[in-house]
């Protein structure tokens, strides 16, 4: 296939309208755009890790150290320092720890669920809240200033598709 001078032309309008979409994009966050705090945001879902650190007394009270993954309206890492009772393998603990994820903060709440002493892991539910940032948001005007980018794109794609149709009859 040959590279056509036309169709070199019209990918390269094409991309830099694209290109210039997203950066004015990436203008309007910085912009307008604020990271949301969370306080006490509700977290329940499950978790499935590993366990370090684990010590068992006779009693069946545990402390340990869970690494793992936190799974639910978002996945993410989750680690953190529990205690709690362990009855053959069913525990049921308190939980203070870090999620790095959507929410990136500290997390503190109840785990329950199965732990193997012989494996070290965890899995299980967790309930709990975390206190935190989150992903970034775009107040009001950044929503008007986002609608308008929005209406320029739109506005401005058959605009660039005349300026290449008129390139290609200027050489016919």
């Amino acid at each position: 296939m040959d590279v056509d001078r036309d169709v070199v032309i019209q990918v390269t309008i094409a991309t830099g309208a694209v290109l210039l979409f997203i950066a004015a994009l990436w203008m309007l966050a910085g912009a307008y755009g604020s990271v949301i705090e969370v306080q006490d945001e509700p977290m329940e879902g499950t978790l499935d890790g590993e366990v370090t650190d684990l010590t068992v007394d006779e009693d069946g009270q545990v402390e340990g150290t869970f690494v793992g993954t936190y799974d639910n309206e978002f996945q993410g890492p989750l680690t953190g320092n529990f205690t709690g009772t362990l009855d053959g393998d069913e525990f049921s603990g308190e939980l203070e720890g870090v999620v790095n994820g959507a929410i990136q903060g500290n997390v503190s709440g109840q785990m329950d669920g199965t732990l193997d002493e012989d494996a070290e892991t965890f899995s299980g539910s967790f309930n709990g809240v975390a206190n935190g940032t989150t992903e970034m948001g775009i107040n009001e005007d950044g929503g008007l200033v986002l609608v308008g980018l929005v209406a320029a794109f739109v506005i401005g794609m058959p605009i660039f598709g005349y300026i290449i149709q008129r390139l290609r009859s200027d050489e016919d």
